[in-house]
């Protein structure tokens, strides 16, 4: 079955987009996987551009756009898309589509509430980069929840002191930072355990001995997560 896929009016939101954002006034395309309601305003087409040449890396999460996207707006609506991505440097979800060539459809991130990619979930929360970060959720349960918030920075290649050229490629390395949330406060946190028993100073005997007991490591994410889950089991 095939959908058509309309995005109009889009100048409405371009502001929240980088500046390689391009509109595209004939904007239908019959590719099969989702529609978008005429009156949508949850996103826009922007150009396909890669990696620039002097530079390693990626900014997006996943290494290919081979995943499929649930993504669900603020309005409940729900979409299936192809071919998707998560842009960690824009903090959006992109999908590639094969019968619009040189182009991707870019998610407006304020009008999205939950997406699911890959076996993970994001959605969003208000971190040191905004009130509309997509994080994804790592561990959820009654009184914690364990959010990774994604970033990037650049390393620089190495200069030559002789000639004063670059020995390599600047590289993209991906970075992420981990909150917490509890009592519907959410904080970043480190991944220390004087950190994290102070979040759990209530069950902090408990947590202790069934971290020793399972030879668990705070640093360790499953371990962070099996930690976070038993100790959830103790304040029913």
């Amino acid at each position: 079955m095939k959908y058509l896929f309309l995005v109009p009016a889009l100048f409405l939101i371009t502001n929240s987009f980088g500046q390689d954002a391009e509109i595209v006034t004939n904007s239908s395309s019959n590719y099969g996987a989702a529609e978008i309601n005429s009156s949508s305003t949850n996103g826009l087409w922007i150009k396909n551009s890669s990696v620039a040449e002097d530079m390693e890396g990626s900014s997006y999460l996943f290494k290919n756009w081979l995943n499929n996207a649930i993504v669900y707006d603020i309005a409940g609506k729900r979409y299936n898309l192809p071919n998707c991505n998560f842009n960690i440097e824009s903090n959006r979800i992109e999908a590639q589509l094969d019968d619009v060539k040189g182009k991707i459809f870019a998610f407006n991130t304020r009008d999205i509430s939950k997406v699911e990619i890959n076996n993970k979930v994001f959605i969003k929360k208000n971190t040191n980069k905004g009130t509309n970060q997509l994080v994804e959720v790592l561990q959820q349960g009654e009184q914690t929840v364990l959010f990774k918030a994604y970033d990037i920075s650049i390393s620089k290649a190495t200069i030559n002191p002789m000639t004063q050229q670059k020995m390599g490629k600047d590289k993209i390395v991906v970075k992420s930072n981990y909150y917490f949330e509890k009592n519907n406060k959410v904080e970043e946190i480190k991944l220390k355990k004087s950190v994290l028993m102070s979040l759990m100073d209530d069950k902090k005997s408990e947590v202790k001995s069934y971290m020793k007991e399972n030879d668990l490591s705070i640093t360790k994410e499953q371990d962070l997560i099996q930690i976070l889950d038993y100790y959830n089991t103790l304040i029913k």
